[in-house]
């Protein structure tokens, strides 16, 4: 559930972002998240400050819904915003995303927003942090006229950048991607299957098995388990960001065994550096 209390805001006001404070995700995971929630907050704000550095100093130390944030040096006009992750359920693995935000002087209010999986977190922050900042500026003005401001796209990463041969998993040979926007992955057990490649508007990678499901998929699994999951399994997709570094970083979303042996839903963590363009 959304709770939402109104302000006024300003888009010339300065924002300052606090970044993410997790104990169940790890941390690439947690500067992955961060980076896409600044972006997500510059978007409205174009004088966001990012301190994400500062949390560790002062948030961490502090009840999360009492905060005087008097470690940090900042001005009376400034906002804060920061977010809370953690793992509510882990056979289903739900995750809750709060968002603390301190508008000028005012207290702190609490956005709350629970997700199937991690990575819904990500794909979502965009309407997350809209729900949140247009229900604030209708607090200004609700006069029709008042024209949102259209978030920035960023079109940086493109297929043809991807287009190439990839590595990176351990039960996984070669990863091809075609400028097309197709690609196949070829699997140590000579498994191949072929997937789609697309890039959204907040320049996620998604890569998805288009293939007819396959128990050598799943090389990780015992081979009686996947013969089982299989026919009944969705599509494996990673969810991935370009790097700086020519690499994919994200997450892969498959099945995997908990801990008594049933089949769930899991994202893992992958990396994928590139074996040659085309």
């Amino acid at each position: 559930m959304l709770f939402i209390k109104t302000y006024s805001f300003s888009q010339s006001q300065e924002i300052v972002f606090l970044g993410v404070l997790s104990s169940d995700a790890d941390e690439n995971m947690i500067n992955m998240t961060e980076d896409m929630f600044f972006k997500q907050i510059s978007d409205f704000f174009p004088n966001a400050k990012d301190l994400r550095l500062k949390k560790k100093e002062t948030i961490v130390q502090n009840n999360l819904q009492n905060l005087d944030f008097t470690d940090i040096p900042l001005e009376s006009e400034n906002s804060i915003i920061f977010a809370s992750i953690k793992k509510i359920d882990e056979t289903n693995g739900r995750w809750q995303c709060k968002i603390f935000y301190k508008l000028q002087n005012s207290q702190t209010e609490i956005f709350e927003k629970e997700y199937d999986s991690y990575y819904k977190i990500l794909m979502e922050s965009k309407e997350f942090f809209q729900g949140i900042f247009n229900s604030t500026q209708k607090s200004k003005d609700d006069s029709p006229k008042e024209k949102k401001q259209e978030p920035k796209k960023n079109s940086s990463v493109t297929i043809e950048i991807l287009a190439g041969t990839w590595t990176g998993e351990k039960n996984i040979s070669k990863i091809v991607i075609l400028r097309g926007g197709r690609g196949f992955i070829i699997f140590t057990n000579g498994a191949s299957m072929n997937i789609n490649v697309s890039i959204d508007e907040n320049s996620f990678i998604h890569i998805k098995q288009t293939s007819s499901s396959n128990a050598s998929f799943y090389p990780e699994l015992p081979r009686k388990n996947a013969l089982e999951i299989a026919p009944f399994a969705k599509p494996i997709e990673w969810i991935l960001q370009y790097n700086d570094d020519d690499s994919l970083s994200g997450i892969k979303n498959t099945i995997t065994l908990n801990q008594n042996q049933d089949p769930v839903q899991t994202e893992i963590k992958v990396l994928w550096a590139r074996k040659s363009p085309f």
